[in-house]
């Protein structure tokens, strides 16, 4: 009888523990729904804050570009004007229109004005015997030519720069032939023409020595640095 009792009592204990698990059981179901409706509610009010965040940022750009560009073009021109003329007459000297001994010669050079003159000339064989007598190693003229000395004068009438002066500048035309000057020792009465600077108002003279044929009309040319005739003057013939 003890032991029947035991096993019913024994049974109750067992269905008790059974049923306060399965309460236990409930109520962990329920906190754990519990728990998760929390959960959903705050992920909830978490995903509406970010969607007013989202809604309320506002990006703006804004891009200005501004370009200049300057060009400057700067154009010089240079002009060379050459004007050769003779008095009394107009006419610009030519090989066909020469000047004559003794008649100055105008020519206007960038910006300068020149007055070439031929004063004098000497020819023949009293050019020859003076400059034989001048200098033992002055020699003689080739055959059927003979010395000619001629006295040149040269005015810087105007001009904002100086001038240069050589006996290169002077050359005697034989045949359509522009030749120089003979460098030789010139006889002491006719000194040779310097190799000078003129300043504006300047002025210089001197003698230089060419050869020509015999008794023929020549021409002295001026020219310019290039060795271009700016003017002729006609030495005559003996």
């Amino acid at each position: 009888m003890k032991k029947k009792k035991s096993i019913i009592f024994l049974s109750l204990l067992i269905l008790l523990i059974m049923l306060y698990t399965s309460g236990c059981i409930n109520d962990s179901h329920t906190t754990t729904e519990k728990t998760k409706t929390l959960i959903k509610t705050e992920t909830v009010t978490n995903t509406e804050t970010a969607t007013v965040t989202t809604t309320t940022t506002k990006s703006e750009t804004k891009t200005e570009t501004k370009s200049e560009t300057l060009v400057q073009t700067t154009t010089i021109t240079v002009t060379e004007t050459i004007t050769v003329t003779y008095t009394p007459t107009p006419t610009l000297t030519l090989p066909s229109n020469p000047a004559k001994v003794g008649e100055p010669v105008l020519i206007k050079l960038d910006n300068k004005t020149i007055e070439v003159t031929i004063m004098d000339y000497i020819r023949g064989e009293i050019a020859n015997s003076m400059i034989r007598d001048a200098s033992t190693y002055n020699e003689e003229p080739p055959q059927g030519y003979e010395y000619i000395l001629v006295k040149v004068k040269i005015r810087y009438l105007s001009g904002n720069k100086k001038l240069s002066i050589s006996p290169l500048r002077f050359r005697v035309m034989i045949d359509g032939a522009l030749y120089g000057y003979e460098s030789i020792m010139m006889p002491y009465e006719t000194p040779e023409l310097d190799q000078v600077y003129l300043l504006p108002g300047g002025k210089v003279e001197g003698w230089l020595a060419f050869t020509a044929p015999k008794d023929k009309k020549v021409l002295i040319a001026y020219t310019d640095i290039w060795g271009d005739p700016l003017a002729y003057i006609e030495i005559p013939e003996e």
